[in-house]
């Protein structure tokens, strides 16, 4: 980038100076190297899972789980002898291959852990005991390596373990959760997790997990939360109304005390999904003829709405933080 300067600021030559010795600097490519990096051990472990599958009877079952549990154990060995000693605190990753080693490591032991209840049944009949054990292991290495991508495996581990578990499929079908009992068992999940993240960050143990705890939970609790109102009728919709208007109220004095523009825009967007539902389904069939006018005017004020939140997100936030803390050298991988 050509950098200008008033004319007779500088002395004769040595903004050209500047500029040769600005394009002769080394071009950053970390974030590059960590994408390719995690690519890498997410293709290795899908291609372990397509070799197996399709050489699993030529191969044989305990020559596959005897490859899959040493490379497991390679993981952890690595991690392990070159891991500092445990901290409440933050913990540097010793290299820039540790977190993908571990993270492989984790990748490998959860298809070891599935191989052995698919094949032999250890869990017996325990289907959810196959899931809930790697994820509470999963938990273990998250603070002991101090890594948010692991703990978030673990999260989605726990999470599914209790029956919460949404596809993309099922979101774009609309089919969210199919009975109030899933409904109410996600709403529990997310104030659990809540409450873990409150509970460790208050302790001041690995308080820089607080941010994924509450992600989770902000998420679930406001996808149950339009579920239920989305699918009931009466006051029990009204019910998942107020829910939801409580839940933007306590996210959004939660973003301005914590200065997050992530979880502000949570706020704020999901709360305009539920005012538009409730708008949608319950003014547009009583304003008669003139109800087209008002819906158009309605987004048309929301939508200037939306643009003026975007271009003061950061000020409404009260900080320029806009989510997660930023990642530098020896960050962990995470969302």
């Amino acid at each position: 980038m050509k950098a200008v300067f008033p004319a007779g600021s500088l002395p004769e030559g040595l903004q050209e100076s500047i500029e040769a010795r600005s394009r002769a600097l080394p071009f950053a490519i970390f974030w590059e190297v960590r994408t390719l990096l995690y690519l890498g051990v997410v293709s290795l472990s899908a291609g372990l899972g397509i070799l197996v599958y399709k050489n699993i009877e030529s191969i044989g079952h305990q020559t596959i789980l005897a490859l899959i549990a040493l490379l497991t154990g390679l993981c952890f060995w690595y991690c392990a002898k070159r891991a500092a000693p445990f901290t409440t605190g933050k913990l540097e990753a010793p290299s820039s291959w540790a977190d993908y080693v571990l993270l492989l490591g984790v990748l490998l032991f959860g298809t070891f852990t599935g191989y052995l209840q698919f094949q032999y049944s250890v869990f017996g009949s325990h289907h959810d005991l196959a899931v809930a054990m790697p994820s509470l292991f999963y938990l273990f290495l998250a603070y002991r390596f101090d890594h948010r991508g692991v703990l978030q495996l673990a999260i989605t581990g726990l999470c599914a373990t209790v029956g919460v578990a949404l596809t993309p499929a099922e979101a774009f079908r609309g089919n969210l959760w199919d009975s109030g009992t899933h409904i109410h068992t996600t709403l529990a999940v997310a104030a659990a997790l809540a409450a873990a993240g409150w509970f460790f960050h208050s302790r001041a143990v690995k308080p820089h997990f607080t941010f994924s705890y509450l992600n989770f939970a902000v998420h679930l609790a406001m996808l149950a939360a339009l579920a239920g109102m989305f699918s009931e009728r009466g006051p029990a919709e009204w019910a998942y109304v107020l829910l939801l208007a409580g839940l933007t109220a306590v996210l959004w004095k939660y973003a301005r005390q914590a200065r997050s523009a992530y979880f502000l825009l949570l706020a704020v967007g999901y709360g305009y999904i539920a005012v538009t539902s409730v708008i949608m389904r319950h003014l547009l069939s009583s304003i008669g003829s003139g109800g087209v006018l008002i819906i158009y005017l309605y987004f048309f004020l929301s939508c200037g709405g939306a643009i003026y939140l975007f271009l003061n997100l950061k000020d409404l936030a009260g900080s320029g933080d806009a989510g997660p803390e930023p990642r530098g050298k020896g960050g962990h991988v995470g969302v």
